[in-house]
């Protein structure tokens, strides 16, 4: 019975079995930061019309896919909705800050599994 619960749990953090709701708020939070920072730096820069909406694009597209991996990582760690809310607002307003956080944290654990696998650490890293 545990076990069948265990799976059952599982099955629900497939990410193709959320709900397309569930998607839309992650999408519009993450992108909603993103926002936030586009036009908190709007201000200090002199771009055009274009290249200001090429900025924009590009920073939304990752605020989105950074928002997303968050929405995931939250997931794993079991936290409360209103929690994973405001780390996918966070994360999308930092952007690709954030996607180093992730790549750092990523290498951390990778030099861990090889130390473990090779029985060293002299994995390099760029």
């Amino acid at each position: 019975m545990i076990e069948e619960l265990k799976q059952a749990v599982e099955a629900t953090k497939d990410p193709t079995t959320y709900p397309v709701m569930t998607y839309a708020w992650v999408v519009l939070i993450a992108a909603w930061g993103g926002l936030v920072r586009f036009l908190n730096s709007r201000r200090e820069r002199k771009e055009t019309l274009g290249e200001s909406l090429g900025t924009l694009s590009i920073g939304l597209i990752t605020s989105v896919f950074v928002g997303v991996l968050t929405f995931y990582a939250c997931e794993i760690a079991n936290f409360e909705k209103l929690t994973t809310a405001i780390c996918v607002a966070v994360t999308g307003h930092l952007g690709a800050q954030a996607m180093q956080l992730f790549e750092k944290a990523m290498i951390s654990r990778l030099k861990a599994l090889f130390k473990v696998i090779f029985g060293s650490d002299s994995v390099d890293t760029p």
